[in-house]
């Protein structure tokens, strides 16, 4: 049992003339909440030396560090818990050691800030001491992983690196491969400066190590180092990382793969800030027609960005270059139209595409825009591009991992690495991938489509994108679902007129698999601002009307979203004229014989109502709902009751008696229903119901 030295003198005595009393285990005595008494110190019986009792006892430290946590006494596991249990860390007995590594991991993980800094200096008394069994130095090690983002760089330089160094020439491998794996968990928790002088050098010279499992950690650990070193510092790592990727051992072959990804991102150029981005994203269509005394107005509007270009090795987001908005359009060599260069998204599914950092390139649609720090020179090694082309090689890295699959999941950070301008490099790796047999590897492609798009500009993309799209859609359901999850955002990479057939091939090739047509209606609401409104009109709408009748629930409750959604964009937007008919046609829906129909039209009634004011909805809506208040299905008149009592209830109508008048009967009738829930609905007041979060908002 766990005994604890509490700060009431007088209370210890006690405790000490009736032992039993004494005795709770780690949980409840921080549970036991004694008014005005703190344990001072924690102690374990050790009459007889029992490991379960030892193991019982630590088996609690994770609960009661989240019942600390959640008392916000961080402070008592800084100074009373930790210290508790790290001994135990060194125990002889397998399972006592191991109960209390579980619960230091767990600490770690949970409490790292409070932690982080004694853990540490555990960890370099531990490893520093090669006399300490091989097994216990590795083992400190590991917690290096749970910690090492929560590291302040003073102490990663007065503790860590010390021990790290020691670990690097340790005649045992699992030390040397340990340490290897520390550094890639410190390396975001150390400066850039430290980890250029320190961490680098250790990673190379372990590099060479004789055994292929260290050098297999090296390759992971380069890539984990990558993305917090200068971009000299990453190019003087290019050399050793493509001597790994020679290697005779397929293990470390294999750790290259892994990481050639990072290599990339951390060669490209710095993240631009994501109001720079949203400025050009959401502007750049909007200024194309602006005279240029306009521009300067324009951009003060949007924030007056003053963006400078970073200095070559910088890789923080705030430092971003110099915006500055052009008087005339710029047509000389150097200049880029907007087309070749893509717009600056930032995508849920990708890294953002900032600007480069050498040379200025002006961006151009029919008049210049802004003027963007983008670079035409090859920002990435060509010996590591000729890396990632021969993954595609069958004779080459194919034998040893899945590089087809590892190529298609990183393609979208090469392409951005290379650039537009050096697409030429990356065609036939595109062309070998977008044509594999492997459907997983045409998949990856189809869900990384939008961002490529981005990438190579409207016209790269319909130049070298389109076949494979038009490829994508007559390919397998789940390839060509992927494509569809994300296809509202590569058409708005591409010019209108490239973009319009698109519309009606998408709605009928999606009308086979309920999955496709619940992925559509999600989308339309994205794709009806890319069209005419003719199209919308004659084409998406009737669609999604179409869709409230679907047998799939998932794509009914989706559909009398988008609807909605979709009628007030319309709005402001049609013949006045146009509008009641079409809320005819919706109040018609309650006459269907399939009751999910019925359903699901009172459901969209709901929704539409707010963009409709009182005395529409009561000379269109409130007659055929009212009706199906006496439906023979339970389910409907839930529907209606709901709709009743929350949206359409008689304070809605307080201009028209007669409208309130008659919502008040609805309830009244429904209050006397057979169904309970019925009964409930109708009962309850406005607003008492919360909201749902949109299904248009989930991309799962």
């Amino acid at each position: 049992m766990a005994y604890f030295d509490w700060s009431d003198e007088d209370y210890n005595e006690s405790l000490q003339a009736a032992p039993p009393a004494a005795a709770h285990t780690l949980l409840s005595i921080f549970q036991h909440g004694l008014e005005g008494l703190s344990v001072q110190s924690i102690t374990v019986s050790t009459g007889a030396d029992d490991p379960q009792n030892q193991s019982s006892i630590l088996a609690d430290v994770p609960p009661a560090c989240d019942y600390l946590l959640s008392e916000h006494a961080e402070h008592v596991i800084a100074d009373i818990l930790l210290p508790f249990v790290l001994p135990f860390m060194a125990s002889p007995i397998e399972n006592v050691r191991r109960v209390a590594r579980t619960g230091v991991r767990h600490l770690c993980e949970r409490a790292a800030s409070v932690v982080a800094a004694q853990v540490a200096c555990y960890v370099t008394d531990t490893v520093s001491h090669p006399q300490e069994d091989s097994r216990l130095r590795l083992e400190a090690l590991e917690l290096l992983d749970s910690i090492g983002a929560a590291l302040p760089p003073e102490i990663c330089r007065e503790h860590i690196f010390g021990c790290l160094r020691v670990a690097a020439g340790d005649r045992d491998l699992r030390i040397r491969k340990g340490c290897v794996q520390a550094i890639g968990a410190i390396s975001s928790a150390a400066s850039s400066a430290d980890s250029s002088f320190v961490l680098v050098p250790l990673v190379l010279n372990l590099s060479t190590d004789d055994n292929c499992f260290v050098r297999a950690e090296c390759g992971r650990a380069i890539g984990r180092l990558a993305p917090h070193l200068s971009r000299d510092a990453v190019l003087s790592l290019v050399s050793p990382f493509l001597i790994l990727a020679e290697d005779t051992s397929r293990w470390v072959r294999s750790a290259i793969v892994e990481s050639l990804g990072a290599m990339f991102a951390a060669l490209s150029c710095p993240p631009a800030e994501e109001k720079l981005a949203a400025l050009y994203s959401a502007q750049a269509a909007n200024l194309a027609g602006e005279s240029s005394s306009d521009v300067d107005s324009i951009v003060q509007q949007l924030g007056g960005l003053d963006v400078k270009t970073p200095a070559r090795g910088s890789r923080r987001p705030s430092d971003v270059g110099q915006l500055t908005p052009l008087a005339s359009a710029d047509t000389s060599e150097g200049a880029s139209p907007a087309g070749e260069r893509g717009e600056q998204f930032f995508s849920a599914n990708a890294t953002p595409i900032p600007p480069s950092d050498d040379q200025p390139v002006e961006m151009a649609d029919s008049n210049v825009i802004l003027k963007l720090q983008i670079s035409k020179k090859l920002k990435v090694p060509s010996r590591l591009l000729a890396l990632y082309s021969s993954l595609l090689d069958p004779q080459g890295f194919a034998r040893d991992v899945d590089s087809q699959r590892i190529c298609a999941y990183i393609f979208p950070v090469v392409a951005w690495a290379v650039g537009p301008y050096h697409w030429a490099s990356l065609r036939p790796a595109f062309l070998s991938l977008a044509s594999s047999e492997d459907p997983q590897v045409r998949l990856t492609l189809a869900r990384c489509l939008h961002v490529i798009g981005y990438i190579l500009g409207p016209a790269l993309a319909e130049s070298e994108l389109l076949q494979h799209v038009n490829n994508i859609l007559d390919d397998w359901d789940e390839i060509r679902y992927e494509l569809m999850g994300r296809f509202a955002s590569f058409l708005s990479v591409l010019t209108p007129h490239v973009r319009r057939p698109y519309l009606p091939k998408i709605l009928v090739k999606n009308n086979d698999n309920w999955r496709h047509r619940a992925v559509l209606v999600r989308q339309s609401v994205h794709l009806a601002p890319l069209f005419p409104l003719d199209d919308v009109l004659l084409l998406l709408w009737p669609f999604l009307l179409s869709m409230v009748d679907d047998s799939a629930a998932c794509v009914r409750e989706g559909a009398g979203e988008a609807v909605s959604r979709l009628y007030a964009y319309l709005q402001p937007r049609v013949d006045p004229a146009w509008l009641p008919g079409e809320l005819t046609l919706i109040a018609r829906l309650t006459t269907r014989p399939k009751s999910l129909t019925r359903q699901s039209a009172v459901q969209l009634i709901g929704k539409l109502v707010p963009h409709v004011t009182p005395a529409v909805a009561a000379d269109v809506f409130l007659e055929p709902a009212a009706a199906l208040a006496a439906d023979p299905v339970a389910n409907v008149r839930i529907a209606v009751a709901r709709l009743f009592s929350q949206v359409m209830h008689p304070d809605y109508f307080i201009e028209s008696p007669a409208a309130s008048e008659r919502s008040a009967a609805a309830l009244a009738a429904m209050a006397q229903d057979s169904d309970a829930d019925v009964r409930f609905f109708s009962s309850l007041p406005p607003g008492h119901l919360r909201v749902a979060p949109s299904v248009l908002d989930d991309d799962s």
